[in-house]
């Protein structure tokens, strides 16, 4: 497409800012939208633009400075292209893509993922990377001329993407999360279909409204803009009451062109407003009218079977494996997903029997039950676990386990799989020989379902409710009436490292067994301690890759049972890391100094512990005594207290004796089972390691931990941070309940 002057004419010789025969144009800097073809407005837009940061706060909000919401529209907007996506290419087929359009924006973790997209059959056109910094670097100098005017910017901000091949654009819209929930499906599968015009991908992000981009090669091609358009108007006007269509070229995402924008352009091109006609119901278009609509139409054979009480029909279906796949697929799917219960699951599951394919439905069932425990079946639709949010991924789990206890109670668990085998079923799925939790996995969460499934059946089958009670009550009482938990910010910095490794890991062995939590442990003294202690079970597989960040490393010794879980926090690599114990959970983190941001950690770390009854919280906190007092234990964490003030008589907390040390670990306790005993500070003196490390340096050396300190070193401290070792002990009623 030509550059043409818009002073002169003269086509690809120059931008009209910088034509010669141009005047100074200031006095003409406001115009009004105007009307185009099919109800587009050039020039109109009231939103911020196509992320998260385009739905900031308005200037009259809060009394914010325009600048400093421009900068924060830009600093969210960064932050999500940051993130990974939740990725499909229609080209994978359509088992493929109705496994996509399962995963419902509002499902999204979208503290994790930045945006979830689909391409069509045809690559994107971005402009390439060379092409976007030109791009840059040229409206760099026009925006800086104080000569132009608003309308001059805009028109030589359209050149200069044109000059430099940036032609690609979007239209754009925003919708509460449960509308958009009914309109991405659908997209996905025109998109899928080749019926959204020239659109080659499209995205969806989250915020307080989602945004929805539906992209197109070239947004400066009227031809292209147009059939776009009307491709999304007929599909959004059956779904949707109203909406405003927005069009945005890449161009302006690549200079920063969001709502409060410092040189005042309007952050779209055009705008087109789709609205129903009066009268007409928005469930009576043609298209796909919720996001579980393309199951829901997998299923109408099933759904005829049932109510001609006859498997005729079905049995075509069942016999063509992919057709057979597609239906089980969308019955299991639909039993997960909160509006399914307007259908006859169970006696849909009646007819799967009485077809003789009930078992491949069982199986899903019970391999979505391993996903909590194995990582290599830790997937739902397709996607692995962590890519739904924590409420999400806790429902359809649960989902899951109730579905499998209606089948019980109205008596289709029978024949090879009868239902008095169910506990022994389970327990091959649940209980397996690692004991590191696939995230956001929690043992205490299997519990809880397993429990919660006991009562379920206790009228139908009792001597099955009670297998499985003994099961969960098994995993709930700890066999120890004693338990030390050592908390360490071991100091990443690599000034003798090897060290103060060495000089840890004599001091554990004076210590004894204690569940040690760490933190800032680097992939390399993750690899040394593990070597070390090979009997220890850790958090870490071995390699020291679930070390990234900061560095979070929970070891136990061989004599307690312990199975470990994670749960991402606000920020980048944070991780709350949990030990599950029978009866105790101890959690280990290591929170951000950032006032705000470590009260968003806290947070979350809030929401995830309330599944554990009997919870320690170590590690560091980044924060002073008033502050934790003030605000975690108040705000957070009512249900949490500090033991330190409970156990110790020193006034706030004592820095230790060792020059530089410093002390920023606590001890937070939710323990109606056990009893604080003890708190002690650690590694407040130099330790000279050589005496003690004679006696382990043989088996460490056998495990390859290359640790070569000498025996005649000087002493050092463990780390720059003080440690605290915690003692508690069961309380006496609950260990009497264990022996009885």
């Amino acid at each position: 497409m030509p550059i043409i002057c818009g002073v002169c004419g003269a086509a690809n010789e120059h931008l009209t800012a910088h034509c010669p025969n141009r005047q100074d144009s200031r006095s003409c800097d406001r115009q009004g939208p105007q009307e185009g073809k099919g109800g587009i407005f050039k020039g109109h837009g009231k939103r911020g633009g196509d992320t998260a940061g385009g739905r900031g706060r308005g200037v009259g909000q809060n009394a914010m400075p325009r600048q400093e919401v421009y900068q924060e529209i830009v600093s969210e907007a960064t932050a999500s292209d940051d993130k990974p996506g939740i990725g499909h290419k229609c080209s994978d087929g359509e088992a493929a893509t109705r496994r996509f359009m399962r995963i419902r924006p509002s499902a999204v973790d979208w503290a994790t993922f930045g945006w979830v997209y689909a391409k069509g059959s045809q690559e994107r056109a971005g402009g390439g990377e060379k092409n976007v910094q030109q791009l840059r670097a040229d409206w760099k100098e026009l925006s800086s001329r104080r000569d132009l005017s608003r309308t001059d910017l805009a028109d030589g901000l359209k050149q200069l993407a044109l000059r430099h091949g940036v032609q690609a654009g979007k239209w754009l819209f925003f919708l509460k999360p449960a509308l958009m929930d009914r309109v991405w499906p659908a997209l996905v599968w025109a998109l899928s279909k080749a019926a959204l015009g020239k659109c080659d991908s499209m995205k969806v992000g989250g915020g307080a409204e989602y945004v929805c981009c539906v992209f197109m090669r070239n947004c400066f091609d009227p031809e292209e803009v147009e059939s776009l358009r009307s491709s999304l108007h007929d599909l959004l006007v059956g779904l949707v009451a109203r909406v405003e269509l927005l069009l945005k070229p890449d161009a302006y995402s690549y200079c920063g062109i969001y709502r409060s924008n410092p040189w005042k352009l309007s952050t779209s091109l055009a705008s087109c407003k789709v609205q129903a006609a009066r009268g007409e119901s928005v469930q009576a278009a043609p298209v796909l009218r919720d996001d579980s609509h393309h199951d829901r139409c997998q299923l109408a054979p099933l759904l005829q079977a049932v109510e001609e009480e006859s498997v005729e029909v079905l049995l075509p279906i069942l016999e063509a494996a992919d057709s057979r796949v597609a239906l089980l697929d969308s019955l299991h799917a639909i039993a997960l997903h909160p509006s399914a219960g307007d259908l006859p699951l169970v006696r849909m599951c009646a007819m799967l029997k009485e077809a003789k394919s009930f078992r491949y439905l069982l199986a899903r069932i019970l391999k979505m039950m391993a996903g909590l425990v194995e990582t290599d079946a830790a997937f739902i639709f397709g996607r692995r676990s962590l890519v739904f949010s924590y409420p999400e991924f806790k429902r359809m789990h649960m989902a899951n386990f109730g579905l499998l206890a209606d089948l019980c109670v109205h008596g289709l668990m029978t024949g090879t799989r009868s239902v008095t085998y169910l506990p022994e079923e389970m327990e091959r799925c649940l209980i397996i020989d690692s004991f590191r939790l696939p995230p956001p996995s929690t043992w205490a969460f299997v519990l809880q379902n397993l429990g919660d499934m006991a009562q379920r059946l206790a009228d139908s089958h009792p001597n099955v409710s009670r297998s499985l009670d003994s099961f969960v009550q098994d995993g709930k009482v700890s066999s120890h009436s004693r338990l030390s938990i050592l908390s360490l910010n071991v100091c990443s910095d690599a000034k003798q490292r090897e060290l103060r490794t060495a000089a840890l890991l004599s001091a554990l062995q004076q210590l004894g067994p204690v569940v040690c939590c760490l933190q800032e442990v680097t992939p390399k003294v993750a690899k040394d301690l593990q070597r070390a202690l090979p009997t220890w079970d850790s958090s870490d597989p071995g390699d020291g890759s679930s070390t990234k960040g900061h560095g979070v490393l929970i070891m136990a010794p061989p004599e307690l049972d312990v199975r470990f879980s994670s749960c991402l926090l606000q920020s980048k690599d944070c991780k709350l890391l949990v030990a599950e114990f029978p009866g105790l959970a101890v959690g280990n983190v290591h929170l951000s100094s950032s006032p705000e941001l470590r009260e968003r950690q806290l947070a979350d770390c809030a929401k995830v512990m309330q599944q554990w009854s009997n919870m320690l919280l170590v590690g560091d906190f980044s924060m002073d005594e008033d502050v934790l007092h003030r605000c975690v234990l108040q705000n957070q964490l009512p249900d949490f207290t500090d033991l330190w003030p409970t156990l110790r008589k020193e006034k706030e907390h004592s820095k230790g004796k060792g020059k530089g040390t410093k002390r920023t670990g606590r001890a937070l306790a939710k323990l109606p089972w056990w009893q604080p005993v003890d708190m002690q500070l650690m590694f407040d003196q130099p330790l000279l390691p050589g005496p003690f490390l004679l006696d382990v340096l043989p088996s460490m050396y056998s495990n390859f931990v290359h640790l070569k300190p000498e025996v005649d070193t000087d002493a050092t401290f463990v780390s720059d941070h003080l440690g605290l070792l915690t003692t508690i002990e069961q309380n006496a009623d609950v260990s009497r309940s264990q022996d009885g």
